[in-house]
C-alpha cells in the first residue's frame, strides 16, 4: 500500500510502513502552525498541549460523542483526564490513547478497537519553529468506515484549529 501524501513525520511513516496489510486510512491528513515562542521546543510539552487546548464547546461535544458510540460498540475511555508524566515513554496510557513511538521531536500516540484504528503524531521538527499534527484513521469494519467518513466533514478545520492552539500554548 503507498503512503499517503499527508504522511510526512518519520515515525508515522515508519509505522505505516511497517503495517503493509492494515486497511486503507479513510482519515489522512496533517495540520501544521508556527510556534509562538522561539527557541528550543519540547514534544512532551506539545502532547500534554494536545490533551488541553481544545475549547470547552468542543470538549463538551467529545463528551456527547462518548457518551454514545459505545451503543455501536466503539471504545471512549475514561471521563476524566489522565495525570500526564513529565516525560512520556512508549506503552504510557493517556485515556484511549497509548504512546506507541517517540522521539526526541516526535511522539505517535493511537490505538485500535473493532471499529478503527487511529494513530495521530505529534511532530516538531528539529531547527524549525513549528508544530505538525498528523492524524490517520483507517477502519477496521463498515461500522467504523461509516463513523470515519462521517467524522472526516469536520475533523479538518477541528485538527487544524486545535494545532493552532496548541503551538499558541507552547
Amino acid at each position: 500500500m503507498s503512503l499517503p501524501h499527508e504522511i510526512t513525520t518519520p515515525l508515522l511513516a515508519k509505522s505505516y510502513e511497517e503495517s503493509p496489510n492494515r486497511p486503507a486510512p479513510v482519515v489522512a491528513d496533517a495540520h501544521k502552525a508556527a510556534v509562538a515562542n522561539a527557541g528550543p521546543t519540547d514534544v512532551d510539552a506539545a502532547l500534554r498541549s494536545f490533551f488541553t487546548s481544545a475549547p470547552k464547546w468542543l470538549e463538551g461535544l467529545i463528551r456527547f460523542r462518548n457518551a454514545i458510540l459505545p451503543k455501536f460498540g466503539f471504545e471512549t475511555g475514561p471521563k476524566e483526564r489522565p495525570e500526564f508524566p513529565e516525560r512520556f515513554a512508549v506503552g504510557d496510557e493517556l485515556g484511549t490513547f497509548t504512546v506507541l513511538d517517540r522521539s526526541d521531536d516526535e511522539i505517535v500516540i493511537g490505538g485500535e478497537d473493532k471499529r478503527f484504528g487511529l494513530e495521530i503524531s505529534i511532530w516538531l521538527p528539529n531547527g524549525e519553529d513549528r508544530l505538525q499534527v498528523t492524524t490517520i484513521a483507517y477502519p477496521m469494519d463498515r461500522i467504523g468506515k461509516a463513523y470515519l467518513r462521517f467524522v472526516d466533514i469536520p475533523h479538518g478545520p477541528l485538527a487544524a484549529m486545535v494545532t493552532k492552539r496548541m503551538a499558541a500554548n507552547l
